[in-house]
């Protein structure tokens, strides 16, 4: 239920004791903000409490307008509970591309682990595919991948992929067709090449690599074929 827009005292808002991402506040939007003030309202709920207003979603315009020393701020006013609340916030991020991948991943985690949803419940409250929301498992149980999309600027899709790709050789390790140093050789190459090529590209590359081996063909002819694709630099 959304009670509809509204300025609020900004003293009466609290930020969200959980939130779905690490907010950062750059100069630049700092300044975009002191110039043109909070154009988009922030997303809040009436306080379980029973006493203001809780962020929903928005929190870095929330913290930005703290940190300018603002009096009020434009707000969408929704009443929800905690389980709606997360999935509004999630959703938001997800489609303002404020969520990196490292964050998404943890969110899904949460949904799953500490709501005690299943994954054809978060893709339902998020509007994906079942098998977008278990490699996104996938990417937030492994602490390799999870480590690598903490310090690289990696995109939504890049992510993804990686996570399906992961899955396949992770397969082939557990029915045999590759060894481990083989299974460390694929999974290092594929960290490389995620850095700098693009989502069709390097879904290229895992197919091209992968298929032939789930294929149960050569894997020797794969990987050799692997090698080719690989930039000159990964090569030398």
């Amino acid at each position: 239920m959304t009670d509809g827009p509204r300025v609020l005292e900004l003293s009466i808002i609290s930020p969200n004791p959980k939130p779905v991402r690490e907010p950062k506040l750059t100069p630049a939007f700092l300044e975009e903000l002191r110039q043109h003030g909070i154009l988009q309202p922030i997303i809040v709920r009436p306080s379980p409490e029973g006493s203001g207003y809780v962020v929903v979603a928005g929190m870095r315009r929330y913290l930005a307008a703290k940190k300018l020393a603002f009096k009020e701020v434009p707000c969408s006013v929704q009443r929800l509970n905690d389980r709606e609340a997360f999935f509004v916030a999630v959703a938001e991020n997800m489609q303002r591309e404020q969520m990196g991948p490292y964050d998404v991943a943890l969110a899904v985690l949460r949904a799953t682990e500490e709501m005690g949803l299943l994954p054809e419940d978060v893709a339902r409250e998020l509007r994906r595919e079942t098998k977008e929301i278990h490699s996104w498992l996938v990417i937030a149980r492994n602490p390799k991948l999870m480590d690598h999309l903490e310090r690289a600027n990696s995109t939504l899709g890049i992510a993804l992929a990686l996570g399906r790709a992961w899955t396949e050789v992770e397969e082939l390790r557990g029915r045999g067709d590759i060894e481990s140093d083989q299974v460390a050789r694929l999974q290092r190459d594929f960290l490389a090449e995620s850095k700098r090529r693009s989502v069709r590209d390097f879904e290229r590359l895992t197919r091209k690599t992968l298929d032939p081996l789930m294929r149960g063909r050569s894997r020797q002819t794969a990987l050799a074929e692997a090698d080719s694709e690989q930039s000159p630099h990964q090569q030398a």
